[in-house]
């Protein structure tokens, strides 16, 4: 079923290469389907540097459909990369609708979560999009989030894909009210582009009207709470 991909590969990596070194820019290529054993593939994402290196993140939860291929494994490992930006995470799609995982990103110092995702409903990109607001929100950190757009053919037959790029930040002060800094038109191919800013990220978690990162801390207590069951 992946086979095309294994020759890919290499160009796919070379392409991109080129494109981080001669723009001097970072390229999330959105993601991959890549071999690792004998009958054994993993759904990775790429990060391109300027300087001509890669490093990549593996998608830790699968969907229900991945699942049904049994071909596909979870990551399990999760990565930082540390830019000139700032440090940063990735999050696959599905990944991005798991608190613990950005949590686990934010606690080790990425400040930047990238989203590459693929949704081929309208409910599927609004619980990515809105997950994302949260975990932005959650972590006062920037996210990112790409979609696959137009009809592909993925599943063995022609798939519908619903996305609206979005650059998103916390909702309190120094960004917008609604926390969303910059956003395409659902379902256009277009260059969205914001601001980011680790100072303001900082700014906030220190003078915000709410300190949601570093109050998260004290959930790790969550589990020796004494849970009171009330009829009523």
């Amino acid at each position: 079923m992946f086979g095309q991909t294994l020759t890919f590969i290499p160009k796919y990596i070379e392409l991109y290469q080129k494109f981080a070194k001669t723009n001097q820019i970072y390229i999330q290529a959105g993601t991959i389907i890549e071999k690792i054993k004998s009958s054994q593939f993993v759904n990775r994402a790429y990060l391109f540097s300027p300087n001509g290196t890669y490093a990549y993140q593996d998608k830790l939860q699968l969907t229900e459909y991945e699942k049904s291929i049994h071909l596909l494994q979870s990551g399990n490992q999760q990565k930082i990369f540390d830019t000139s930006l700032g440090k940063m995470g990735i999050a696959v799609c599905y990944d991005s609708e798991f608190p613990e995982i950005i949590r686990s990103l934010a606690q080790h110092g990425a400040s930047i979560i990238l989203v590459p995702s693929y949704t081929t409903t309208l409910a599927g990109y609004y619980r990515v999009f809105l997950s994302c607001r949260a975990r932005a929100i959650e972590n006062q950190c920037h996210v990112a989030i790409s979609f696959v757009i137009n009809t592909v053919n993925l599943s063995g037959g022609l798939d519908n894909t619903y996305g609206q790029a979005a650059i998103l930040g916390p909702a309190d002060v120094g960004f917008p009210d609604d926390g969303i800094i910059a956003q395409g038109q659902m379902n256009q191919s277009m260059l969205v582009t914001g601001p980011f800013s680790l100072e303001a990220l900082a700014r906030v978690r220190k003078e915000g009207h709410v300190h949601n990162f570093e109050d998260s801390g004290r959930l790790t207590q969550i589990n020796h709470w004494t849970l009171d069951k009330t009829l009523l």
